[in-house]
């Protein structure tokens, strides 16, 4: 029922539309083109509402996403599962070219997720299983010293660090 009201409505306003252009002096495809925008403006008009819930979450996300850095959105998977992203970027400074390191990540909620962001984060340099096996290991959130055999131990703060791995170069 409200479709056909909709549809009378508007053959309603195309009728007033070419009436009013007729008394304006416009006939032909002039006249038919001004109908022809009176569907498409109803239409607009009436999905508005619809919509309207939809345009308020944009412009929301949109005002809430204005304020971000660029390193905020460079960043912002590792910062929403709590990575420590300054770390990384740390680590990934001491990797030399072509160099490769193994990740060992102490227990944590997030651990898959985590050694995804890492892995992402230290690209291009790849990781390798077992850990001990690549150039480095990068600690992180473990004790560094549950791993015998390592030199050049740098630490970044307590349980965040790199060192060369025991069967690296």
């Amino acid at each position: 029922m409200r479709l056909a009201i909709q549809v009378a409505a508007t053959l309603a306003a195309g009728g007033l539309v070419v009436i009013a252009m007729r008394r304006v002096g416009l006939r032909g495809k002039r006249a038919v083109g001004a109908v022809a925008m009176v569907p498409v403006i109803t239409a607009c008009l009436l999905a508005l509402p619809t919509y309207r819930e939809q345009i308020n979450e944009l412009l929301d996300a949109h005002e809430a996403n204005a304020t971000l850095t660029a390193r905020d959105v460079r960043l912002g998977n590792g910062i929403g599962i709590n990575a420590d992203v300054d770390f990384l970027a740390w680590a990934k400074r001491h990797l030399g070219d072509e160099e490769t390191f193994g990740f060992v990540i102490g227990s944590s909620d997030e651990a898959g997720s985590l050694e995804q962001w890492a892995l992402f984060q230290l690209a291009p340099h790849v990781a390798v299983e077992p850990p001990a096996s690549g150039d480095w290991l990068v600690f992180y959130d473990v004790n560094p010293d549950e791993y015998v055999g390592h030199a050049d131990l740098d630490v970044y703060k307590p349980g965040f660090a790199i060192a060369r791995s025991p069967v690296g170069p």
